[in-house]
């Protein structure tokens, strides 16, 4: 059974019942040096046979009667091992006295009379006995230390609490001008978003067809300008032929009787990984280096029917790769897996450099070839992890370009966003006064709260309303990605300058107990020798 948690008692109670242990050792071990000294002297008096001169016989058995009466007191089991160690140092130390007087004999009286620690330790026994705790300590030693503990942690939070507040009048000031900032770009952006086409689709009239003689014209004009750029310092090779032959991935002939594969018609850029703009850059130039095709999940006819049961990730895991023929162009239902592919396209590359640079310069002018036209490119890498969706914004002629408009217009809000958080950090750190303020990071504390409050209410204030309007195109992607930046920024920070500003504080303190420790135990040490001194006189 584990230890009751100890009664919190006042601090006069704590503060005497602390020091009491201190004092009794102090006295005791003073006692026991003194009736050391009193049998001392009484084995001088025998051996001088002093009892009979006088009254000597009745100092005798004075002095015994006494000495039987100090021996009775005894220190707590506690105490007990610590107080013989110090009285056997104070009797190696101590100066042999020859003899003793009836003030020495009053003073140990004295000290006897008024030492009540039998009933100090009784009280403390039955305390220890009742609330069910050990009793080789002194509980309230404990206890104190917990209180002071306690309130030396509401000291330091509520210190810190204090220096790090906003309620001056120049933090609420800056703090009502950031949230005013924020609330109208919050309130404004729907207005802005629209005027831009945020989150609408392409106009396929406003777009040239696939085949359009102007892209074959310029996509040939590109191969030749680069071709005869870098022959000159290469020669020709078959990197060469990796510029003018058709790309792998625009082949779909042949998947439509492989049973679980179908890459229909103009969608063929939704599901060859090689069309999408991001991944086109690994898995198309890998491609075109080892005449393969890689497509998404999405053209696998089993994935469609499993859909619900495959995650996201158990999806991008079904991405296939099969090989190519050219004559006649098709996709052969040979199967090759993605490491395969990528050590083929290794060994090509180490053959000759220029076929990797020839291959990333095909994919790059397809792509743009491609980026315009009425079919667009899709969205990046979200054929791979939702298909369906994809396969809905491409079907309703959402594409790439329409997804890095978007894009934009996020990222100026985001900048917007920003540059209002940089222009009031800067502005309020200029009425930074280290006297007044204490630590510079205990100011920039303040600064991140004005900030991060700003930001909050900001958004809030954006999502409030897109809430009511049923507009999703006005909510505010941009500044709820700074919002939530500082949300996780701000806040660590925060607490990083809270843990250093409490550990500053418990190493002052610690310093200081250890200078107190320092001064009470030179006290006790000049008191002892004062208190030899006197007794030796």
């Amino acid at each position: 059974m584990g230890k009751k948690k100890i009664p919190q008692l006042g601090s006069d109670t704590l503060f005497q019942m602390g020091k009491a242990e201190r004092v009794q050792q102090s006295q005791i071990f003073d006692l026991q040096g003194e009736a050391q000294q009193i049998a001392e002297g009484l084995d001088l008096l025998e051996a001088q046979q002093f009892e009979t001169v006088g009254n000597g016989r009745e100092l005798i058995a004075e002095m015994e009667s006494i000495l039987g009466q100090m021996e009775t007191v005894k220190p707590s089991d506690g105490l007990k091992e610590s107080v013989d160690n110090a009285f056997l140092e104070y009797e190696r130390k101590s100066v042999y006295e020859s003899e003793s007087t009836k003030y020495d004999i009053a003073k140990v009286r004295e000290v006897m009379t008024h030492n009540n620690w039998d009933r100090y330790y009784e009280n403390l026994s039955a305390y220890a006995e009742t609330v069910g705790i050990a009793d080789d300590e002194d509980p309230f030693l404990t206890a104190l230390g917990e209180n002071e503990y306690r309130k030396l942690d509401e000291e330091i939070n509520g210190e810190f609490g204090r220096r790090t507040s906003i309620r001056n009048k120049t933090d609420l000031k800056f703090l009502s001008i950031a949230i005013a900032l924020e609330v109208a770009k919050g309130l404004l952006y729907p207005v802005i978003a629209e005027a831009a086409g945020y989150g609408e689709s392409f106009d396929p009239a406003d777009r040239l067809h696939h085949d359009d003689p102007s892209i074959e014209k310029e996509h040939k004009k590109a191969n030749d300008a680069y071709r005869d750029k870098k022959s000159k310092k290469h020669g020709k090779g078959e990197w060469i032929e990796f510029l003018y032959r058709t790309v792998p991935y625009d082949i779909t002939s042949g998947t439509g009787t492989m049973g679980d594969v179908n890459l229909h018609g103009g969608a063929h850029r939704l599901y060859t990984l090689g069309h999408d703009p991001i991944l086109g850059w690994i898995f198309g130039t890998a491609n075109i280096l080892t005449d393969s095709i890689t497509i998404a999940p999405g053209a696998v006819v089993a994935d469609k029917v499993n859909d619900k049961k495959i995650a996201g990730l158990m999806k991008a895991a079904n991405i296939r790769t099969y090989r190519i023929e050219r004559n006649p162009m098709r996709v052969t239902p040979e199967r090759i897996s993605m490491l395969e592919m990528f050590k083929e396209s290794w060994d090509i590359v180490r053959e000759d450099r220029m076929n990797l640079w020839a291959a990333i310069f095909s994919e790059g002018q397809h792509l743009k070839s491609d980026v315009n036209t009425k079919m667009g490119l899709p969205i990046p890498a979200l054929e791979v992890f939702d298909p369906d969706f994809a396969s809905k914004l491409y079907s309703n002629n959402y594409d790439a370009l329409c997804y890095a408009r978007d894009m934009k217009i996020i990222g100026k809000s985001a900048v917007v966003s920003i540059l209002i958080d940089t222009i009031i950090g800067l502005v309020h750190g200029l009425y930074y006064d280290p006297e007044k303020d204490g630590s510079r990071e205990l100011y920039e504390v303040r600064t991140r709260k004005i900030l991060l409050i700003a930001n909050t209410i900001g958004t809030s204030s954006n999502l409030i309303c897109t809430y009511f309007t049923k507009n999703l195109k006005g909510l505010d992607i941009g500044g709820l990605l700074v919002t939530l930046s500082h949300l996780f920024g701000d806040t660590r920070f925060i607490l990083n300058v809270k843990k250093e500003f409490i550990e500053n504080k418990l190493y002052e303190k610690i310093e200081q107990e250890l200078k107190q420790l320092d001064r009470i135990e030179q006290e006790l040490t000049d008191y002892g020798s004062n208190h030899r001194a006197v007794y030796a006189g």
